[in-house]
């Protein structure tokens, strides 16, 4: 009506003012008539319009009294900050049956449009009008409850409502998780970590799943005591057997290395015969692993999908690079998020050394590939900019702390040469903070010099953490106690915590993750697997924007994910060819013909794990 004035009435009235006229007597004309023809026939034929249904019943006006205490006699708890479009969405939200048989909501100008599962459930509309509704329209399992004008704010508290329930009544589920590696080191530390969590992700059942049936055996005896001790109300199985251990699950955290330590050590030693550096996850050590891992967690992919296609697997091992793409090339549609240690480890580093109590006090920023990455802005809560401090520490003592200087004959060795070289990776972009594993990338040639060929870090692993996690699960089952036991909680492992807590109670959890990149860094790879900070709920990772990246990051990154994305096709291909493109790409290995060495020697060690090649 306002623009009919606006744009035609006042603008032409000089010279039109009998057409303008006419129209209103034509208009005020028609109105009078419509009244009377649509009065007759609905009076005549007793149609049922909105306010007018046959019903005798006592429609009762809801007010915010009876609304509490209709939640304190159901025991539901009040909302805070209820008001009348609380109230009134609560009304319609049971007379449609209560939250489980809603399964759409949407609304149009002045109408509150629900899709319920069972139409058989919905109360009379007398219910819908005494909370003040002005009629409802039924047609199946379709409803419309008309409003008026206030509709987006009845249906903005009815979805809050449907949240409510939902979280409050998931608050009261107890997960069921199966550890996939139950014969790992790791476990007792995952095992104990989730025990001291229960009152923040409860627990119903632990399940352990390992196709090395005498090596988990000793693990699991030993965490069946503990759990005993400790929460006896947690039922517990080992298995090798995938469709006892994957059936009833809520989360898959899988930490699996095929191959075990000894085919690390090959790993590690194999490529320093040829002067390159031997590590787990860089290289031809990380090439060669990775190869072996791509099948293995393939396989608990698809055992997850087929006896529990709910569940979401909790994806940390390594390499975590090169198994991230397998999973999104090979698996895109599986629920599964990769993550890593190692960044939650730093940043531990990190809030120690400016004085802070936890990691969690950190709000960070931060781009790159697993293990291949940099922090560019680290703040607090509150906002203030604690990068400056944290890159000072850096620039003296890298990441390691100085309390560990002045004790470090009794700290690991090559993680004490870790964090220290962190000093000199840091002084390639002072700009940032790295990522410990650039050392292998900047600096190949000290670390092959300042590895032992004949004792590397996977047989440190072997005489120090394995021998010492067996030998003290031995002693928990032949004592029958874990009382006294000397297994450590792993505290970095309450990532992990809190990755199925953000999953399961929608949390919106802030997480270094590794995703599908889709834009977080706008000028990279878009189906590279980036590790960046993400928000976790309950559909999974959404990865947070970090913009475009310089120039020397981008092409380091180029090169190594163009590495990982050859590994996969290698795989999945059966390609020598491929497999040989990606050694000689790889930033460690100096020419092709020391590539093909290596990948020769590499395929004769891994007989037993690798597809064949051609």
């Amino acid at each position: 009506m306002i623009d009919l004035l606006a744009k035609v009435w006042i603008p032409l009235f000089q010279n039109h003012r009998s057409m303008i006229f006419t129209q209103l007597v034509i208009g005020l004309a028609f109105t009078a008539l419509y009244f009377l023809v649509f009065r007759f026939l609905i009076l005549k034929f007793k149609l049922a319009t909105p306010g007018r249904e046959e019903n005798n019943s006592e429609v009762k006006l809801y007010t915010k009294k009876d609304y509490k205490e209709k939640q304190a006699n159901t025991g539901t708890p009040v909302i805070a900050g209820a008001n009348r479009y609380t109230e009134q969405a609560a009304v319609y939200l049971e007379g449609f049956g209560g939250r489980d048989n809603i399964d759409k909501v949407t609304n149009c100008a002045t109408r509150l449009r629900i899709t319920v599962k069972d139409q058989d459930q919905v109360l009379p509309d007398d219910i819908f009008k005494g909370a003040g509704a002005h009629g409802v329209v039924r047609n199946g399992n379709a409803f419309q409850v008309i409003v008026g004008l206030d509709v987006p704010q009845v249906r903005e508290q009815f979805e809050k409502l449907l949240a409510y329930q939902t979280k409050e009544e998931t608050k009261m589920k107890k997960f069921s998780i199966v550890i996939a590696g139950g014969g790992s080191t790791f476990t007792p530390g995952i095992v104990l970590m989730l025990l001291e969590h229960l009152d923040r992700f409860p627990i119903r059942q632990i399940k352990f799943y390992d196709n090395l049936e005498e090596r988990q055996e000793k693990v699991a005896q030993a965490c069946e005591i503990l759990l005993k001790e400790r929460a006896p109300e947690i039922s517990f199985l080992a298995t090798t057997d995938p469709e006892t251990a994957f059936q009833d699950v809520d989360f898959v955290m899988a930490h699996i290395r095929v191959g075990l330590y000894a085919m690390r050590e090959k790993d590690e030693k194999i490529p320093l015969k040829y002067g390159v550096v031997g590590q787990e996850t860089c290289g031809p050590g990380g090439i060669a692993y990775g190869m072996r891992s791509i099948g293995g967690v393939l396989e608990l992919v698809d055992y997850m999908e087929k006896y529990s296609p709910d569940a979401w697997m909790l994806n940390y091992s390594n390499p975590a690079a090169i198994v991230a793409e397998a999973t999104r090339k090979l698996r895109p549609d599986a629920k599964i998020i990769n993550i890593c240690d190692m960044p939650v480890g730093i940043e531990e580093r990190m809030a120690q050394a400016i004085g802070l109590a936890s990691r969690k006090e950190l709000v960070v920023r931060y781009y790159g590939l697993n293990h291949f990455g940099w922090w560019t802005d680290i703040r607090d809560k509150a906002g203030n900019d604690l990068l400056p401090q944290i890159q000072a520490h850096v620039a003296k003592y890298g990441y390691s702390l100085p309390e560990e200087i002045e004790a470090s004959q009794h700290a690991d060795a090559s993680w004490m040469h870790t964090f220290a070289k962190a000093k000199e990776v840091y002084e390639v972009d002072p700009s940032t903070l790295p990522n410990t594993y650039l050392k292998y990338y900047f600096f190949p040639q000290d670390e092959v010099a300042h590895t032992n060929p004949s004792f590397t870090r996977a047989n440190e692993v072997m005489a120090g953490r394995e021998k010492h996690v067996f030998g003290e699960c031995q002693r928990i089952v032949e004592n029958q106690t874990a009382t006294d036991t000397t297994l450590e909680v792993d505290e970095h492992a309450s990532y992990i915590v809190d990755l199925a807590r953000a999953i399961a109670y929608n949390t919106q959890e802030r997480m270094l993750l590794i995703v599908p990149n889709e834009g977080a860094i706008v000028n990279f790879d878009e189906q590279a697997m980036v590790e960046v900070p993400c928000i976790v709920g309950s559909n999974g990772a959404e990865p947070i924007t970090q913009g475009k990246i310089p120039r020397f990051q981008k092409g380091l990154m180029e090169q190594q994910v163009a590495v990982e994305k050859l590994v996969v096709e290698a795989w999945a291909e059966g390609s020598y060819q491929k497999l040989w493109q990606a050694l000689i790409l790889s930033k460690v290995v100096p020419n092709a013909r020391v590539a093909k060495e290596l990948l020769d020697e590499l395929i004769e060690a891994n007989q037993a794990f690798w597809p064949e090649l051609h």
